[in-house]
C-alpha cells in the first residue's frame, strides 16, 4: 500500500483504503480496544490491487486490511477456531455419507433434465456460432460451480453439459437454459 500510497493515483488509493476502513467498521468486522497488560499485538497489513475492465484499463482499486494471523500462537493468543463455511469436499464427503447410509429425501425429487437424458458430441462444423459457444461455455462454468458448492441437485445434468462445453449444438444450448430455468423455479436446495 505504501507504493500505491506513493504513487500518481494516490487520492484513488486513500479513497479505496478509508472505504475499506468504514466497511470493517459498520459490519463491526473488530473493535479498537486497549491492548491488555502482557499482550502482544497482532500486527496487519493494507493490501492494495487494481481491478482491470475487459480492455485492460483500471476500472477499480481495491483495498483490504488484512491480519497477520500467522503471529499467533495457539494457546496462547487464541483456544479455538470458528469458521462457518464448508468446504467442496466437506459436502462431497456429507453427500456419500447420506448415500451410504441411506437417508432419505422426505419430499419429491425434481432434477432440471431427466436420467435418461443424454447429450451427444456434435460433429465438427455443426455446432453453434462462436459468440453462442462462449455464452454456453461460461453458463455451464457458473453451473459447475453452483453445482460443487451449493446445488448437487443439478450435478448430473451439468455434468452431461460440461462434456459437448467446446462443441454445443441448439439442443444443448436450450438444455442449458433449462437448467438455469430450473435454478429459478426451485431457488433452495433442501437436504432434509
Amino acid at each position: 500500500m505504501d507504493h500505491a500510497l506513493a504513487g500518481p493515483q494516490r487520492g484513488k488509493w486513500l479513497v479505496s483504503r478509508d472505504a475499506e476502513y468504514n466497511s470493517q467498521m459498520e459490519n463491526h468486522t473488530w473493535d479498537l480496544v486497549y491492548l491488555p497488560n502482557g499482550k502482544k499485538a497482532i500486527q496487519c497489513k493494507w493490501l492494495a490491487k487494481i481491478k482491470t475492465d475487459e480492455k485492460g484499463e483500471p476500472s477499480v482499486y481495491k483495498s483490504r486490511l488484512v491480519a497477520k494471523g500467522f503471529q499467533q500462537k495457539e494457546k496462547e493468543d487464541y483456544k479455538e477456531v470458528f469458521a462457518p463455511t464448508a468446504k467442496s469436499p466437506t459436502l462431497r464427503v456429507l453427500l456419500a455419507v447420506a448415500a451410504v447410509r441411506k437417508w432419505k429425501e422426505e419430499r419429491e425429487v425434481v432434477t432440471p433434465l431427466p436420467s435418461e437424458f443424454k447429450l451427444i458430441k456434435a460433429a465438427e462444423g455443426e455446432g453453434v456460432e462462436s459468440e453462442d459457444q462462449r455464452q454456453f461455455q461460461s453458463m455451464v462454468g457458473s453451473l459447475l460451480y453452483a453445482a460443487v458448492h451449493t446445488r448437487p441437485d443439478i450435478s448430473f445434468a451439468v455434468g452431461q453439459l460440461a462434456r459437448v462445453v467446446q462443441n454445443p449444438t441448439e439442443e444443448q444450448c436450450g438444455a442449458a437454459e433449462r437448467v438455469v430455468r430450473y435454478l429459478k423455479s426451485y431457488p433452495t436446495f433442501f437436504m432434509g
